[in-house]
């Protein structure tokens, strides 16, 4: 232990110290109606194709 102290106290100014490289997240103001028909984008079922295209998707 007193080794240990020893290397540090000796090499504290050499030791180099960082902040963390995760940032916060900026938050942009979205217009009211915009969120809303993203939120109604979101929620759709889009289908995929024709009829014959979803059942090669299915078999596969």
């Amino acid at each position: 232990m007193p080794e240990i102290l020893k290397l540090v106290n000796f090499y504290y100014s050499k030791l180099h110290f960082y902040q963390t490289t995760a940032e916060k997240e900026k938050v942009y103001h979205v217009n009211p109606k915009r969120a809303q028909r993203l939120a109604h984008k979101a929620t759709q079922k889009k289908a995929i194709g024709t009829k014959a295209q979803q059942a090669l998707k299915k078999t596969i």
